[in-house]
């Protein structure tokens, strides 16, 4: 399977403070990915850099993300 996204060496911060360091991944084609990680550690800002929301500080992304075939009708949770 290829990789459908990779981030390599990216980099987030604002006024000075470092919110993503030299952050690297590939995301593979046919895998379930997901994020875990404390509120204001970053997640949601990694995100909006992926869809270019946001312009990160520095390093690349490459590959083609796409959100629209997600419906909140579909997805399911199990919740304990």
């Amino acid at each position: 399977m290829k990789d459908i996204l990779e981030i390599q060496d990216l980099s987030y911060s604002i006024n000075e403070k470092k919110i993503l360091e030299s952050i690297s991944l590939k995301v593979r084609e046919g895998f379930i990915t997901g994020m875990i990680g404390g509120s204001g550690s970053g997640k949601t800002t990694l995100i909006r850099i992926i869809l270019n929301i946001q312009l990160p500080d520095k390093g690349k992304i490459s590959g083609t993300v796409s959100y629209t075939h997600l419906r909140a009708h579909e997805t399911v949770l199990d919740l304990v």
